[in-house]
């Protein structure tokens, strides 16, 4: 082997260890902010990263629901200067489960010139272990939660613009992939930025 082969090995191995390090420190601030956590409901629940990430929380003995989506499209690695703000009641129930429909105000902030707000009932459509999917005939909207952040990176999507049927669990990763934005017809997910970093000290405080 050659010096500068076994250099990029050493690279390689070197960034490898660190990348590891990194993750096992996330897995232990994770852990460490859910134990902080008070309600034991949220925190064996489908909604325990969104309780992490403080999208979720317990007033009155309702599940509260804030979701500042502020990333609007694939290439938006900081935050936009607008967002459309979601937020959302729900019953608190032991052992938590999902109602059938959902009362969502989504209120546009930001710098828009017209600030719109919408409110409608969204039915929940899909449901399953890690993925659950409300959606808004009216406001053609959906809501997608996330039970495990790292499957999309995320712990929740919004989508405007699309019919009841045209997302689900299985083509989701499809229809993100394939997004061309010369294409009218393609989709593309809001985004939290809260719900999408991997740093969890940021939820220590």
């Amino acid at each position: 082997m050659t010096k500068s082969k076994s250099n990029i090995l050493l690279l390689l191995l070197t960034i490898f260890i660190a990348n590891m390090a990194i993750a096992q420190n996330q897995d232990s601030l994770r852990t460490i902010v859910l134990k902080s956590k008070p309600n034991k409901i949220l925190k064996e629940s489908f909604l325990q990263e969104l309780y992490i990430r403080n999208a979720v929380n317990v007033k009155n003995d309702e599940i509260v629901g804030n979701i500042t989506f502020n990333l609007h499209g694939p290439d938006c690695g900081a935050p936009d200067c607008f967002s459309n703000d979601v937020s959302f009641k729900m019953k608190l129930t032991n052992p938590f489960k999902f109602p059938k429909t959902l009362k969502i105000t989504e209120q546009e902030d930001g710098c828009i010139e017209k600030k719109h707000q919408y409110k409608d009932t969204f039915v929940l459509v899909e449901e399953s272990e890690n993925f659950v999917l409300y959606h808004s005939n009216k406001l053609k909207k959906s809501l997608i939660l996330f039970r495990n952040y790292k499957d999309f990176g995320s712990a929740a999507f919004y989508f405007a613009n699309v019919s009841k049927n045209q997302i689900t669990e299985n083509n989701l990763k499809t229809l993100i992939e394939n997004y061309n934005d010369d294409d009218s017809k393609s989709v593309y997910p809001f985004s939290s930025w809260s719900l999408d970093t991997p740093d969890y000290q940021t939820f220590l405080y």
